[in-house]
C-alpha cells in the first residue's frame, strides 16, 4: 500500500524552500498532503490550507498569557484549533513538522503515523541576545520543548551541531540534512585582477550585523569592491539599511543593489568573485548556522571569504572553498583578503566548480529519502 505523508509548515512554501523540496522529493513516492497558508500550483501533492491568524494587535495582547506562563491558552488560536480540526479526521504514516509550534496540534491527532520535526533552529536559544524574547518567548519554547519533543520519533536538524545538541538535551534520536540548495549548470568567470568583486546577499537583520563588512572595506585594497543585496522585511530592517547606506556613503567601492528574486540570486551571483559572509556570533542560532548563502555562493562558483562560525568553517576549509578570518575583527578577513592574488581567487573559484555536484541539494535528497524510508519501515 501507498505510504502517505504530511508535510506540516505554517508558511508561504514558496519562501521555504527546505519543504518545498521535501514535498518534491517525496511526491516522486509516496502520497503527500502539505499544510502551509499559500500553496505551490505545480506540486504533485494536496493542499491543506493554514488560515492565518491576522490579528496584529490581538496577537501582541494575547503576549499577556506567556508572562503569566498560561502556556496552553497562547497555543491554542482559531486558527491552530481550526488546522486540527481539518487534519484530525486524516490518517498518516509519517507527519514531517517544519516548527516546534506545531507538535502540539501533532499530538492531538493520535495519530499512528512516525513523526519528524524539521528543526530549523534550535528553538530554545532562537534571539537569545534580545531581552524582549527572553522575557516573553523563551520559558514558552522551553514549555514546548520538554512537554511536546517527545512526540517526536526522528528529529532532523540544519547541521550536526545542532543535532549533537538536541540529541543531549532531549534525548530524542536526531540527524541533520543541510540547506544545500540545487545543482547549478554554471561555470567561474574569469578574475579581473584589477577588480576583484565581492557580494554579500540576504536579509537586513541588525543580529547580522552587516556594517561589520562595510567596516572590512576600509581595510582592503583598492582591487576590492563590494555589492550588497540585502532584503527589507519590515520598516525596522528598512530602517537598519538607511544606516547601513550612511556607513557606506564616503566610500564609493559600496554599492546597495535591488534584490533579486530567489531563484535568481544564484545566476545573479555567478558574475561575482567573492561571497562575503561576516557575521559575530550574537546567539546560539547564528554562531552554529550554517546559512544558505554558503550553498548558493558555491553553486554561483565563488571563493568564499567568511568568519570563524564552527559550521561554515568546516564546509570552507575541509573543501578548500576560500578563506576563513582567524578572529570576528573585519580587519583581520581584509588581511586575508588583500594577501590574495587574482590567480588564486580563480583557483578557489574552480574548486567551488568542483564541489558544486557534492554541495548541492541532490545528496540531501538521496540522504532524506533514506532517512524516510527507513523510519516507514
Amino acid at each position: 500500500m501507498n505510504k502517505k505523508i504530511l508535510i506540516f509548515g505554517y508558511h508561504d512554501i514558496n519562501r521555504d524552500p527546505r519543504s518545498l523540496r521535501q514535498v518534491k522529493w517525496l511526491s516522486d513516492k509516496f502520497t503527500v498532503d502539505y499544510v502551509c497558508n499559500i500553496p505551490n500550483p505545480h506540486l504533485n501533492a494536496t493542499f491543506v490550507k493554514l488560515n492565518a491568524d491576522n490579528s496584529f494587535i490581538l496577537s501582541k495582547i494575547r503576549m499577556l498569557y506567556l508572562l503569566c506562563g498560561m502556556y496552553k491558552f497562547y497555543l491554542w488560536t482559531k486558527q491552530n484549533r481550526l488546522v486540527l480540526e481539518n487534519l484530525k479526521m486524516r490518517e498518516y504514516d509519517l507527519i514531517i513538522v517544519h516548527h516546534i509550534k506545531l507538535l502540539p496540534i501533532v499530538e492531538k491527532l493520535q495519530t499512528r503515523g512516525k513523526v519528524i520535526l524539521d528543526a530549523h533552529e534550535y528553538y530554545t536559544e532562537v534571539y537569545s541576545e534580545s531581552f524582549v524574547w527572553r522575557t516573553f518567548m523563551k520559558s514558552y519554547y522551553w514549555w514546548l520543548s520538554v512537554n511536546y519533543l517527545k512526540v517526536c520519533d526522528l528529529i532532523i536538524a540544519v547541521n550536526q551541531s545542532m543535532a549533537v545538541r538536541y540529541e543531549k538535551d532531549f534525548g530524542i534520536k536526531s540527524d541533520y540534512i543541510t540547506n544545500a540548495v540545487d545543482y547549478e549548470d554554471f561555470f567561474p568567470r574569469p578574475v579581473d585582477y584589477k577588480h576583484i568583486k565581492l557580494i554579500h546577499h540576504g536579509l537586513a537583520s541588525p543580529s547580522r550585523k552587516i556594517e561589520l563588512m562595510i567596516e572590512m572595506m576600509k581595510h582592503t585594497d583598492k582591487r576590492f569592491t563590494l555589492d550588497l543585496v540585502i532584503v527589507e522585511i519590515s520598516k525596522f530592517s528598512r530602517i537598519y539599511v538607511n544606516k547601513l547606506k550612511r556607513l557606506a556613503a564616503s566610500d564609493e567601492r559600496i554599492r546597495f543593489l535591488q534584490p533579486v528574486p530567489m531563484k535568481e540570486v544564484v545566476r545573479f551571483g555567478n558574475a561575482y568573485d567573492i561571497g562575503l559572509f561576516m557575521m559575530p556570533p550574537t546567539n546560539y542560532n547564528e554562531e552554529y548556522s550554517l546559512a544558505n548563502k554558503v550553498f548558493q555562493f558555491v553553486q554561483s562558483r565563488l571563493m568564499l571569504a567568511f568568519s570563524p562560525l564552527p559550521e561554515m568553517k568546516k564546509v570552507v576549509l575541509e573543501n578548500n572553498l576560500g578563506v576563513v578570518s582567524p578572529d570576528f575583527n573585519p580587519k583581520s578577513l581584509a588581511e586575508e583578503l588583500n594577501k590574495l592574488s587574482a590567480k588564486e581567487v580563480y583557483e578557489f573559484k574552480k574548486r567551488s566548480h568542483e564541489m558544486a555536484w557534492k554541495l548541492s541539494s541532490e545528496s540531501n535528497r538521496i540522504k532524506f529519502l533514506d532517512i524516510v524510508t527507513d523510519i516507514l519501515k
